[in-house]
């Protein structure tokens, strides 16, 4: 999902939110957060905001990456998700993610999420182009966390 289509459906007022819902809001690190109205909508279980470039390779990025380097995913924002999702499986029974086009980003979160949750998928484009290392990421650090805790019950 776009980030124009979530503020529109913030627009409308909590009865967009019909059912329990969580948010995973993805944004340039340039660009102002979306603003969620506080308090949150009754409906609205959880918000996380994630700023992150949408690159897949370092040195795609015009910037110094040193600087940047903590707008780049990686381990510290999935486990922020997976901490969400520890939470928001028990009560939401909808999930958004969203970045500013709904096209790369939140894609490749929402079908990483999707296969490892055996989540449902609801896209609002059409045409999309998950970001493969935000996906490859989250894939990998679930494998990881798999065989951890199958040494650990050895």
């Amino acid at each position: 999902m776009g980030r124009q289509h979530l503020e529109g459906l913030l627009a409308q007022g909590e009865s967009a939110f019909s059912v329990p819902t969580a948010i995973i809001s993805i944004t340039d690190p340039d660009r102002p957060k979306v603003t969620f109205p506080q308090p949150l909508y009754e409906n609205i279980v959880g918000v996380l905001q994630i700023p992150i470039w949408d690159t897949e390779r370092i040195d795609n990025l015009d910037k110094d990456w040193q600087t940047e380097k903590e707008y780049l995913f990686g381990d510290t924002h999935i486990a922020h998700i997976n901490m969400m999702m520890e939470t928001w499986l028990q009560s939401a029974e909808n999930l958004i993610v969203h970045c500013e086009a709904g096209l790369s980003r939140s894609v490749a979160i929402a079908e990483a999420l999707s296969r490892l949750h055996d989540i449902d998928l609801f896209h609002t484009n059409e045409t999309t182009f998950p970001n493969s290392e935000i996906f490859r990421l989250m894939i990998r650090n679930a494998w990881e966390q798999q065989l951890n805790k199958e040494e650990q019950n050895g």
